[in-house]
């Protein structure tokens, strides 16, 4: 099975990426399965204190993912291992993500772009701390992580006026890529 990873920083259209990659991937024939583990299960407060624990709910939940798409072809997640390495610098955490996809997908917004939506849609720190303070600087871990794991990942930035992505394009070079891995 083929593995995608979409990941990156806060508002930069992961789960509307997913979206339109489904649709692309079934329109051309793919059996897909989705999965989004970081929703399934809330480890936000164990990176600190147990990050190897966080890490290990996470991978103990995508391998329930897994087992569920033995039949499909592509599994696309929504957030994956990047999410761990930008949460934790903790080595044994991370190491249980080992080996990375080799189909890894940063949405790079700004920091200033994710601010912005912060303010607009008006989220508190006590009901989404990981927006604010260092947590907001996500933008500037995936940033390294683009840098650090260039030969794993490959980074898109917004193309499109405030600081948005153009999901189609993306998708499609995404899909380009696919079908190049299955050729």
């Amino acid at each position: 099975m083929i593995e995608i990873v979409i990941d990156g920083t806060n508002f930069g259209g992961k789960t509307p990426l997913v979206e339109r990659l489904l649709a692309r991937l079934e329109a051309d024939g793919w059996v897909t399965y989705t999965a989004s583990p970081y929703r399934d299960i809330e480890v936000y407060d164990l990176w600190d204190q147990a990050p190897e624990e966080a890490a290990r709910r996470i991978v103990a939940r995508m391998e329930e993912h897994r087992s569920k798409a033995r039949a499909c072809e592509i599994m696309v997640w929504d957030r994956g291992w990047p999410t761990c390495f930008v949460s934790t610098k903790n080595t044994v955490a991370r190491r249980l993500f080992l080996p990375l996809p080799k189909l890894t997908y940063l949405l790079l917004n700004t920091a200033e772009a994710t601010a912005k939506k912060v303010r607009k849609y008006g989220l508190s720190p006590e009901v989404y701390p990981w927006m604010y303070g260092h947590k907001l600087r996500d933008a500037i871990s995936y940033e390294e992580l683009a840098k650090i794991f260039a030969d794993n990942l490959r980074a898109f930035r917004p193309t499109l006026e405030d600081d948005r992505f153009d999901l189609d394009l993306v998708a499609a070079e995404i899909l380009a890529e696919v079908n190049a891995e299955k050729a």
